[in-house]
């Protein structure tokens, strides 16, 4: 026989070998360790955890806590793997509550550090010593109730996986990542980091909302993060947020915990971001927590050694109740709409003008004087938009009464009562001109306002499709739309239901959904209307979210179109009137500065 062929005989592997693959299953860096063993202390019932880090946990990792605490029969069982107190039988794992229940952790550290646990019941304590994998000695030690468990020299018998750690300050950094998802979803229990033996962090007991705050200091602000809850058969959720005013440009800060576990499950991320996708811009992220309980029955965690995927068997109908809940949630908070006397969020953030650099300003301004971007009202030799097609309210108007045809309201009186919310008319309205051929420049008062024409009139025209009780005008071809297998009958009979509430008319027949007629509004955008139904799917509620902005945003008014005088001052006054300042993509309509704001940004007092 050849080397080759006895090189691809099937052997067993020896059991130190074995552990060690094992172990690279579910400790991969320091802080897998930190991780494993949080969630022991969090189920020995503790309610003080500390985590003590050497050299960011290369050096050494020292979880203590004071929960209920090993015998000496535990801890001579506690190193071998699948050894645990957590499960017994197979059925035991379709009904656990505990965090671990798979019995490798400590085997696992074993495998692969320098293992030390001191563990005391309250009565008499001991100390296990364990080195690849091997019991080195087990003896009476004084010890408070409780449990601390140290990992030394990670990786000291496994070169090749300790090569590819980061520096200490990589690894430390994900260690201080995993103390706070695990700190989050208890704040219940008090917990303290410390690295090379100084306090880097102390969380104590509290509330949710309190303890997401503090522990995401950078992200989060106790006055501009709220919390709610809501709850359906099998399963509830509590949902810790930012204001919308603070937003991301990636999926950072969007985390998801199920039973108290951080998963990644796209599908419950989407369900957030779909939530908050009527309060932010474009390819914007919220900055939010959401933790869900669900019945152990319904979800499976057994499918990944470091539990960082379940599997959840009724997650549409958990999808569509966190996105929707979301959205009720935000549509009564006062922190939906841009904040009266500052400006609306920009970029990351809320945008203070106190910071701004006024010599940058003053320079800039200066660059501009020659030739500018501004189109003075007097002498504006601006375009007038194209008459509506067909008088229909979705086309591009050039006078007043058109505008009133989209959303009527009444005229401003120089004597209205001063009222510089969200929703009301500015009293006094002066329009000044336009800018860029994009924002609209107005004076109410001792307010300057920049107005978005694109967004207002996007709003505008939202507002005008989503309205119930809209005039039916019939359709010469119906349209025909094929039913998806994949959606139950029964979503298409709602959507039709949901539909008729705004002016259509249609059937549902066996394969096909036929519309006879459209709301009156809707003339010019049938297309759109037709490729939405036909890729129907989810909740409604997003579907027909998605298709009123879709169409707002394709028959609105554009960057770069100038406006005539007329229709610019009633887009202005239609914009400042609106109960909701945003686009329906989450855009601030009008960002608004004061007298004293603009004094301060040129060095006037």
């Amino acid at each position: 026989m050849s080397d080759r062929d006895s090189s691809c005989r099937i052997r067993l592997l020896r059991d130190d070998v074995a552990r060690k693959i094992a172990a690279g299953e579910v400790i991969d860096r320091p802080f897998s360790i930190v991780r494993e063993l949080i969630d022991n202390a969090v189920d020995a019932g503790a309610n003080t955890i500390k985590v003590d880090l050497k050299n960011g946990g290369i050096g050494s990792i020292r979880v203590s806590d004071n929960g209920s605490g090993m015998s000496a029969e535990d801890l001579a069982l506690c190193y071998h793997a699948h050894a645990t107190s957590k499960i017994e039988s197979v059925d035991d794992l379709y009904h656990t509550k505990s965090l671990g229940f798979r019995g490798e952790a400590l085997g696992s550290i074993g495998a692969c550090a320098k293992l030390s646990i001191s563990s005391s019941t309250g009565e008499e304590g001991h100390r296990l010593l364990v080195e690849n994998g091997e019991m080195l000695s087990l003896e009476p030690h004084r010890s408070p109730r409780g449990t601390t468990v140290e990992a030394a020299d990670i990786f000291y018998n496994l070169p090749g996986r300790r090569r590819f750690l980061k520096s200490a300050k990589a690894e430390g950094g994900l260690c201080r990542a995993v103390f706070l998802e695990k700190a989050a979803a208890f704040p219940e229990i008090t917990f303290q980091l410390l690295n090379d033996g100084d306090v880097r962090l102390t969380l104590p007991a509290s509330g949710i909302t309190e303890r997401v705050s503090t522990a995401y200091s950078s992200v989060f602000t106790p006055r501009l993060t709220e919390s709610f809850g809501a709850g359906q058969q099998g399963f509830s959720f509590t949902l810790v947020h930012a204001s919308p005013a603070v937003y991301r440009r990636d999926r950072r800060y969007i985390h998801v915990y199920v039973n108290k576990r951080r998963i990644q499950e796209y599908s419950l991320v989407q369900a957030v971001e779909y939530g908050f996708s009527s309060v932010l811009p474009g390819g914007s992220f919220p900055v939010a927590l959401l933790f869900l309980e669900i019945d152990p029955e319904l979800v499976d965690f057994n499918i990944h050694p470091a539990k960082r995927e379940a599997r959840i068997r009724n997650i549409r109908e958990v999808h569509h109740a966190v996105s929707s809940g979301i959205q009720e949630a935000l549509e009564t908070s006062t922190l939906r709409a841009p904040f009266p006397g500052s400006p609306s969020p920009l970029k990351s953030g809320h945008q203070d003008l106190s910071g701004f650099d006024t010599r940058n300003f003053q320079d800039s301004a200066a660059e501009r004087s020659g030739t500018g971007g501004f189109t003075p009202s007097p002498d504006t030799s601006s375009r007038s938009i194209p008459s509506p097609r067909n008088g229909g309210p979705l086309s591009r108007v050039s006078n007043i009464d058109s505008w009133k045809g989209i959303s009527p309201s009444p005229r401003l009186s120089p004597n209205t009562r001063e009222n510089t919310g969200p929703g009301t008319e500015k009293p006094g309205l002066r329009y000044l001109g336009q800018a860029f051929d994009l924002f609209l420049l107005c004076q109410a008062g001792e307010d300057l306002y920049l107005i978005d024409q694109h967004a207002a009139h996007e709003r505008i025209l939202y507002n005008r499709f989503s309205a119930p009780g809209q005039e039916s005008q019939g359709l010469i071809v119906p349209m025909e739309i094929e039913i998806d297998d994949q959606e139950p009958r029964e979503f298409y009979g709602e959507l039709l239901s949901e539909l008729a509430d705004l002016g259509f008319r249609g059937a549902l027949e066996e394969k096909q959904l036929t519309i006879t007629a459209i709301p009156a509004s809707y003339r010019g955008v049938e297309k759109e209307l037709e490729a939405f139904l036909s890729d129907a799917g989810g909740s409604i509620r997003n579907l027909l979210t998605a298709l009123y902005a879709d169409m707002a945003c394709k028959a609105a008014i554009k960057d770069g179109e100038s406006l005539d005088d007329v229709s610019a001052r009633e887009l202005a006054r239609e914009a400042l009137s609106l109960p909701d300042p945003r686009c329906p993509h989450g855009r601030p309509v009008w960002f608004r500065l004061s007298r004293q704001e603009l004094f301060a940004l040129v060095g006037r007092t």
